[in-house]
C-alpha cells in the first residue's frame, strides 16, 4: 500500500529506495570484524590454565565473549540504515557534520587510561575514570560524579572479582594493601 498525503502525492518520491546493504556501513563492517578476528587469534595465544589450578572462568573466556558480541551488533551494522529510513531518518546526514573535539579528546584521555592501568591497578584507574569522564564530558554535579566514582568501579569488581573470579591488575595502589 503506499502513502500518500494531502496533495495526492507519494511519500518519499523523487528519493531512491535505499538498498539492502549500505556501503559505507559494510565497509566499516568489515574493518571491525577484521579486527575482532585477529583479536580472537590472540586469545588463541593465552596460556590454558591446568582445570585442576583452574579458579573462576578460563583467561581467554571473557575476551571471547566480548568480541562475540561485537561481532554479532557489527553484522548488524550494514542493515541499521533500513531500520532508520522507516522512521523517516538517514544515517548519511549525521555523517556529514564534523566530528566534534570532545570525541577525540574522549579517545585520548581513554588511550592515557590504558597506558598507566599496569602501573596504577584496575580499580584506581576504574575510579580515575569514573571520575574525570564525566567532568570531561562537562557535568558539573560534583555528589552525582563522586557517587558514581565509587559506586560503579565496587559493582563491577564484585562482579567480576568475586562472582567471576577474575583478577585485576593490582598495580602499585594493590601492592601497598598486601
Amino acid at each position: 500500500m503506499v502513502d500518500e498525503n494531502r496533495t495526492g502525492a507519494r511519500e518519499g518520491a523523487g528519493r531512491p529506495a535505499p538498498s539492502l546493504l549500505h556501503k559505507t556501513d559494510l565497509v566499516l563492517a568489515g574493518v571491525i570484524l577484521a579486527l575482532c578476528a585477529f583479536l580472537w587469534y590472540a586469545t588463541t595465544t593465552f596460556e590454558e590454565v591446568p582445570l585442576l589450578l583452574q579458579q573462576g572462568i578460563a583467561p581467554s573466556f571473557f575476551p571471547r565473549l566480548v568480541l562475540g558480541s561485537i561481532v554479532a551488533l557489527t553484522l548488524l551494522l550494514p542493515f541499521e540504515h533500513i531500520a532508520q529510513a522507516r522512521k523517516g531518518q538517514s544515517l548519511d546526514e549525521d555523517r556529514a557534520r564534523r566530528i566534534k573535539r570532545i570525541t577525540y579528546l574522549t579517545a585520548a584521555f581513554l588511550v592515557g587510561i590504558l597506558i598507566i592501568m599496569p602501573s596504577l591497578g584496575t580499580f584506581p584507574t576504574m575510579i580515575l575514570a569514573c571520575a574525570a569522564l564525566p567532568l570531561l564530558w562537562g557535568e558539573r554535579r560534583y555528589l552525582v560524579i563522586a557517587a558514581y566514582a565509587v559506586v560503579f568501579p565496587v559493582l563491577v569488581s564484585i562482579l567480576f572479582v568475586m562472582g567471576l573470579k577474575v583478577n585485576f591488575l593490582p598495580g602499585i595502589v594493590g601492592y601497598i594493601f598486601r
